[in-house]
């Protein structure tokens, strides 16, 4: 430790630059890191969500719950598998192994569900969830005002949501609340008789018929022109004029069998902005991805978009997680540079000195840039958990340069030179020092060790605190005694100066008086 010591003191650039470094590094990792409200929530669990509306809970739990779970359970890794159904609903929760990446356990899940094609009961469409899902939603807005619902909801699902998926950072757009065209075709049984046909073979035509068919390439002087057919059902004429045949009969028009009309496809929530029937768009982000920038990007585009919707639509904001992580980055950052500002208050209160004072404060700015960028290679995010810590470590962090520093001006009181000061000064106290720092370090370093979901919030705050002690440990036996030794006076009078808040809470030693006695020995 004495010759790494003096290597120091004999290279002081070499310790400045190292600090530089430091900084710089700490500072592209703050430019560069993600904030988020919590830390990423990789939970591995996979939640199966199908919605198969009009049907009961029996039916639900033998058509759909049950065929997913079997495919679920022989995927290797999984630890449990449960389900619910309801009435129209049926979730099935998958959990795998601890330590398995969402990433991968949803690529397991997607990978089993494709077995169940032709399976699960028409019109039933498994969608994927899972705990850092729910948390990723960062924006929301309502659109209502001026036209019909049914256009509101088209131009949101087929514009809005398209051109919202181009921002940096979205990784899903919901649509929801609305209606969605449909066609309502109300059979006539005793026409349906008399024709001898049955209700399949009406289901049967409306499923062939609306669709697009390709029939391949002609090819005309040297060039190739494709063929395909377009049956799509655009509007009511398009139903009624659809021909509708039995077993070993001839086509008849649909509207000979049935009353055909414009509706809407049922619903079962209501989606309200101001009291009044809206679209709710909710915007989803990516799981890495920088929360405020992807807020910013999503306003700016919505800016820009309004256009698209008919005028006198309104479109309002009803949910913006960026204020929320704003204000509360805000209030801990308020809370750091208060922090900050009152160790050093402390500081030149007890020393009485303002260079060695201010040598000090500069350990505090070094070891938290020293912590952000252990942070960013750790992968870490800005969030409540990490901020937290950060402030927390400000009061911590100067210890170590305190007790280095009062050792060294122990020293130059003796008249040593600022040299033999800075180093026999630094090594005495290199034990305690250390000790001290690490006695600190083990009490937060264990929750490091964590696993399962508390994992995700003590892990980050543990990596924090930890790091941050060790940086500032690591400052006291570098950069202090350097500075010390460069820019500390030699002159101690006028350097130390003659307040010492410590001089004056020291007792005074006070003479003692004897007084002979006057009384004769017994």
């Amino acid at each position: 430790m004495k010759s790494f010591l003096r290597y120091v003191l004999d290279h002081p650039l070499l310790a400045v630059f190292a600090a530089v470094i430091v900084l710089l590094g700490g500072a592209y990792a703050i430019m560069n890191m993600s904030v988020d409200l919590f830390p990423n929530l990789d939970v591995p669990v996979v939640n199966i969500i199908t919605h198969y509306p009009a049907a009961s809970s029996e039916d639900i739990e033998l058509l759909i719950s049950r065929p997913v779970e079997d495919q679920m359970r022989a995927i290797s890794g999984v630890t449990r598998v449960a389900s619910t159904s309801i009435q129209g609903i049926s979730e099935v929760t998958v959990e795998f192994t601890w330590g398995t990446s969402v990433s991968t356990a949803r690529q397991a899940v997607e990978s089993r569900l494709s077995q169940l094609a032709g399976v699960l009961p028409s019109g039933a469409v498994p969608r994927l969830e899972s705990i850092g899902t729910t948390l990723q939603e960062v924006a929301g807005y309502v659109i209502y005002g001026a036209g019909d619902q049914v256009t509101l909801r088209t131009i949101a699902q087929h514009d809005l949501a398209g051109r919202l998926m181009g921002v940096g950072g979205v990784s899903y757009v919901e649509v929801l609340g609305g209606d969605r065209r449909a066609f309502d075709v109300s059979l006539q049984s005793e026409k349906l008789i008399a024709a001898k046909l049955a209700v399949s073979d009406v289901v049967s035509a409306l499923a062939k018929d609306n669709r697009v068919n390709v029939a391949g390439y002609i090819d005309r002087s040297g060039r190739e022109y494709l063929v395909r057919g377009n049956a799509l059902i655009e509007d009511l004429d398009d139903v009624r004029s659809l021909s509708v045949a039995g077993r070993g009969r001839s086509s008849i028009p649909l509207s000979s069998v049935a009353e055909v009309s414009d509706g809407v496809v049922p619903r079962n929530y209501v989606v309200h902005g101001d009291g009044v029937p809206a679209i709710a768009v909710a915007i989803y982000k990516q799981p890495r991805a920088n929360t405020i920038s992807v807020v910013e990007g999503v306003k700016r585009s919505m800016a820009d978009l309004g256009s698209l919707f008919p005028a006198g639509t309104r479109v309002k904001m009803y949910y913006d997680q960026s204020e929320i992580i704003s204000e509360a980055r805000g209030q801990i950052l308020h809370g750091l540079l208060v922090g900050m500002f009152l160790a050093v208050l402390v500081l030149y209160m007890f020393l009485g000195r303002l260079r060695p004072t201010l040598i000090v404060a500069a350990t505090i700015p070094v070891s938290l840039a020293a912590t952000l960028a252990i942070m960013g290679l750790f992968g870490l995010s800005l969030n409540v958990i990490t901020m937290s810590a950060l402030t927390l470590a400000v009061g911590m962090v100067v210890d170590d340069s305190v007790i280095v520093a009062e050792n060294i001006f122990r020293h130059r009181q003796r008249a040593l030179s600022k040299m033999q000061a800075s180093l026999q000064g630094t090594l005495e106290i290199v034990g305690p020092d250390v000790s001290g720092t690490l006695t600190t370090v083990a009490a937060f370093g264990p929750l490091v060790l964590v696993t399962g979901i508390a994992a995700l919030f003590l892990r980050p705050f543990g990596l924090t605190i930890s790091t941050a002690l060790l940086a500032s440990l690591l400052m006291s036996l570098t950069l202090v005694p350097m500075l010390f030794d460069k820019i500390v006076s030699s002159n101690l009078s006028g350097e130390l100066g003659s307040s010492h808040i410590v001089g004056t809470l020291q007792d005074k030693p006070r003479p003692r008086c004897f007084r002979p006695s006057t009384k004769a020995p017994y």
